[in-house]
């Protein structure tokens, strides 16, 4: 949006905070969680967000990037720019398509399927909305922040049964925080055990019908930094959403228990 508002109350990751007119400058990671947002006629909206930067200074947002998957969407990337920045960036496409924004950044062209898929996202959201809700919440953002704030309820309360059952393993190790709070850990758990092979934990998971995986998924450095000895064997990878059941989550702690 580029509304003009009052303030915006933003999920910051060392706490909320509220922006308001005139600002100091800032810049502050973002957790999971909602953007209140208060406009100049009084009205407001929520708006979830799963992480991100907030970027707080006198010229206003220059550039938002977003991966439409972070919301069960189709495998793409979104980028929004301020016009008077975007004349200022070297264009990425053709030079004849230099004034067309949406060439200007994609020298292949737009993935037409992709884009059209999306639709389904909104139709998923309302989907979920009306499965779960009875009372009537006018505006779409308004019911995917309670959509959103379903989801991550469910995954903090399946998480925490996930890392309980890690902690029970002889010589388990969680990366990361070993509690699920709401808004402050994802549901997706790295684990490495001591004297097993992340890649024989898999196995065993696997032949139970569980779906993970082991690897460094992309963080190589970051399992180097960590002391994890064969980063290609890497973690075990437990990636938890929010259509994963509760009798699914019992049987990953079951298997967990025998490894």
């Amino acid at each position: 949006m580029s509304d003009p508002v009052e303030q915006v109350t933003v999920p910051g990751a060392d706490g909320q905070f509220t922006v308001l007119k005139d600002h100091a400058p800032f810049l502050s990671t973002l957790k999971p969680g909602v953007l209140g947002i208060v406009s100049a006629d009084g009205s407001s909206q929520r708006i979830y967000v799963r992480g991100g930067f907030a970027d707080v200074n006198a010229s206003g947002l220059d550039f938002y990037l977003f991966s439409t998957y972070k919301t069960f969407g189709t495998h793409l990337g979104v980028m929004w720019g301020r016009p008077a920045i975007l004349d200022t960036v070297e264009p990425q496409g053709h030079y004849f398509n230099r004034d067309i924004p949406h060439y200007n950044f994609n020298p292949a062209g737009p993935l037409h399927a992709q884009i059209g898929a999306l639709a389904g996202l909104q139709e998923y959201i309302e989907a979920v909305y009306g499965h779960h809700f009875d009372e009537a919440q006018p505006g779409f953002h308004a019911r995917a922040a309670r959509v959103f704030e379903l989801f991550a309820e469910h995954e903090t309360t399946q998480a925490n049964r996930i890392l309980e059952a890690v902690k029970a393993i002889p010589g388990s190790r969680i990366i990361g925080q070993d509690q699920a709070l709401t808004g402050s850990r994802a549901a997706t758990i790295s684990i490495t055990i001591d004297g097993m092979s992340s890649g024989d934990a898999v196995k065993k998971l696997v032949e139970r019908d569980i779906a993970v995986r082991n690897g460094d998924f992309y963080a190589l450095r970051c399992l180097e930094a960590l002391g994890i000895q064969e980063p290609q064997d890497g973690v075990v990878r437990i990636s938890l959403v929010h259509y994963n059941t509760a009798e699914e989550v019992s049987r990953l702690v079951e298997g967990l228990a025998e490894l």
